[in-house]
């Protein structure tokens, strides 16, 4: 599946609308202007990104050609119906149309213009889309304060130990894309089996068509070359799994970053023992969630942040008759040999040497991609909009680095943000355990943490 069509379908799963109509959507015209004052590029340079992810034609002007569909601007605006215009005090954006305001040129950190351009982006697209959320009212203000970075005092940098990035998927590019540039030192492990595909450009904001059928930690690992000079980094295009079975026993990680694609691996990692877990993923196309925690767990874990649902249940036997394996198998996470047979023996046509050793959803996303899976609307899983991803690893990133940089003890492990809705402060929240948890009910998860680290 191509980056159109699984914006299309995503979409059309907003608006109502059938694929074929959300097609025509997304050649809708955006320009974007280039402000003359090179300070202030950043954020406009990243929401010309993001939109370039999910419209045909999106361009960077240095001013309107008056015949686009929407115009993005910064502090001007002539009063068209079709300018978006941003202003900013240094603390705060102002989006809608028809506003008076200066955009100051601000020095924003990397993480405040990644995540002011998720919000100019997300905002862009309803005011094209308008049926896309009800009840917007103009102007849009998003506070930047809570994202600021640390001053850097002379040559500091934050010394990450040695920290694993799990996934190299949408959230992972977004992580990447937002670190502050040559801030960082230690060593980072990034893992992930996958290889760039067609789709993935729909979302993964460091990938390009030059990186189709790499290793997706490959491009990371190139882009933290030239950013983060001060930083070894280590690709390993392998999966989880495979590593620590090579290992013997259980890895110590010190510090974890979470990007996968799913609630059950989310539940794999704390299982691994990490000392310090800082995770981030997107609720469907609607939410952004951000989720920390470290030992000793006095307050929620992964696992607590993310229990075994009845949706989960549902989509997990659909997945399993798909593929006709029996349900239990997916508990497994990864397709063993034996598997192997009973769904090759359905598909025959694809490849078995692609099957052995890839997860169940990653196998069912790309059977439902290829359009080999008969798939209803309520069972097709949609990819978030390329904004909403680029959101969660940049808050992801920004939190990282804070808590790393602060001495100062965060007084939140949890945060819901909404990609369509200015960031409230007040939704910040220090989750306690979830007393259901198996995880932290389990004494020898405690006493192991506690032989681990102390």
């Amino acid at each position: 599946m191509d980056k159109r069509t699984e914006n299309a379908l995503t979409i059309a799963a907003m608006l109502g609308l059938e694929p074929d109509e959300a097609l025509v959507l997304l050649r809708k015209s955006i320009e974007v202007v280039n402000p003359k004052n090179s300070r202030s590029a950043g954020l406009p340079e990243r929401t010309f990104a993001l939109l370039s992810r999910t419209f045909d034609d999106v361009r960077f002007v240095e001013s309107p050609t008056g015949c686009a569909d929407l115009v993005v601007c910064w502090g001007t605006s002539a009063g068209s119906a079709t300018a978006l215009v941003v202003t900013s005090n240094g603390l705060e954006l102002r989006i809608g149309p028809n506003l008076a305001g200066d955009f100051t040129a601000s020095a924003f950190s990397v993480g405040q213009q990644t995540i002011g351009a998720s919000f100019v982006a997300g905002a862009a697209i309803r005011k094209l889309l308008p049926d896309i959320s009800d009840n917007l009212e103009w102007p849009m203000a998003v506070a930047l304060g809570p994202f600021a970075m640390p001053p850097a005092e002379g040559a500091n940098l934050i010394d990450i130990g040695h920290t694993y990035l799990i996934g190299a998927g949408a959230v992972g590019n977004g992580f990447v894309w937002s670190l502050e540039h040559d801030r960082l030192t230690g060593d980072l492990t990034i893992m992930d089996k996958d290889v760039v595909k067609e789709g993935n450009l729909q979302r993964n904001i460091l990938n390009s068509e030059g990186d189709l059928n790499e290793f997706k930690v490959k491009p990371l690992a190139r882009y933290l070359q030239t950013s983060q000079p001060h930083l070894r980094v280590h690709p390993k295009p392998e999966r989880t799994e495979t590593a620590f079975k090579a290992s013997s026993n259980a890895l110590r990680i010190e510090r974890l970053i979470s990007a996968v694609d799913s609630p059950r691996a989310r539940r794999a990692l704390q299982t691994w023992l990490p000392r310090e877990i800082f995770d981030a993923s997107t609720s469907g196309i609607q939410e952004v969630i951000f989720h920390h925690n470290a030992h000793p767990l006095d307050y929620a874990c992964l696992e607590c942040v993310y229990p075994f649902s009845k949706d989960e249940r549902a989509h997990e036997r659909h997945v399993a008759e798909a593929l006709g394996v029996p349900i239990e198998a997916l508990s497994e996470g990864i397709i063993s040999d034996r598997r192997s047979e009973l769904i090759a023996g359905r598909y025959p046509d694809y490849p078995r040497d692609q099957i052995v050793g890839e997860a169940y959803d990653s196998l069912f996303k790309t059977l439902c991609g290829a359009g080999k899976l008969p798939v209803s609307e309520g069972q097709r899983v949609l990819a978030p909009l390329a904004f909403v991803s680029v959101l969660a690893g940049a808050v992801l990133a920004v939190q990282f680095q804070r808590r790393l940089s602060i001495d100062a003890a965060p007084n939140f492990n949890f945060w819901r943000l909404s990609p369509w809705w200015p960031p409230r402060v007040s939704l910040q929240r220090q989750l306690p355990k979830n007393q259901a948890c198996r995880f932290c009910s389990d004494p020898i998860n405690a006493n192991a943490m506690k032989e681990f680290w102390g």
